[in-house]
């Protein structure tokens, strides 16, 4: 005769983090087993669809949601390069001038600041735009917070390299700040022009038009395996707002 044993130990939680019960922003305390090391300081996290909390610094663990209607959670993001210097002030030098374009600064921004900037551009103009020709070939994702500068406004924006490739989107605003994003697969570094009153209708975009918006927070993140253009906050939540450990069941063969 033979007989299978089978030792349960019911799973009792023997460690666990509840990430929805933390505060909003930066945490410098986290329960007791859990540790978070990030040396970039003053960095930002999205607190629901127009909002991002700023000023988190170095080995805070930032907390925060996409939706209004989420659960926080602990905000996630691989290492990366920021290859865009000046990225919420386009009339700096790191920004190559354009043509037909006025910004107004002190804008409002999703953070509650006034770091946001009003990109107005005529018919056929461009807002100052960046190029970085030396970076990698790859698939980029350029991403950009905006918002209409009054009522209901139209833009235009454009991502390209050096090879004729291009992506540009064309959409309607309103007065609260969504994020965008456009994907370029590119061959020969990449570059993105943040306002366009162009015709681009070729690559995705419209017609040429006049456009009006306020735009903020526009990085080049750079990865060795992926690369990725996107605003200063991570976008990545954890999927699991809760990290649990429990004790497996043990089984015994039989014998």
């Amino acid at each position: 005769m033979s007989a299978r044993v089978v030792q349960r130990y019911k799973n009792p939680v023997i460690w666990a983090v509840d990430f929805t019960a933390l505060s909003a922003g930066a945490n410098a305390t986290l329960p007791n087993g859990l540790a978070y090391t990030c040396a970039t300081a003053a960095r930002t996290v999205q607190n629901g669809a127009a909002a991002i909390i700023a000023s988190i610094g170095a080995n805070a663990a930032p907390i925060g949601r996409l939706l209004g209607t989420d659960s926080y959670g602990l905000s996630l993001d691989p290492a990366y390069t920021n290859v865009v210097p000046n990225n919420r002030d386009f009339t700096q030098s790191s920004w190559t001038a354009g043509s037909g374009v006025t910004y107004t600064a002190g804008q409002t921004s999703p953070d509650g600041g006034t770091g946001g900037q009003r990109v107005q551009v005529s018919s056929g103009g461009f807002a100052n735009y960046r190029s970085n020709g030396a970076l990698a070939n790859g698939t980029y994702s350029a991403m950009q917070w905006m918002r209409a500068s009054s009522a209901t406004t139209s833009q235009q924006w454009y991502v390209f390299d050096g090879a004729a490739h291009a992506s540009a989107e064309i959409s309607t605003l309103t007065t609260t700040y969504e994020k965008r994003t456009r994907i370029l697969a590119s061959t020969s570094g990449a570059g993105l022009v943040p306002q366009d009153g162009r015709d681009q209708s070729g690559s995705g975009g419209g017609a040429a038009g006049a456009r009006d918006a306020c735009r903020c927070a526009i990085d080049a993140h750079y990865r060795a395996t992926t690369h990725r253009w996107r605003p200063d906050e991570p976008g990545v939540l954890a999927a699991t707002k809760r990290l649990v450990e429990r004790v497996p069941e043990r089984h015994v063969p039989s014998r």
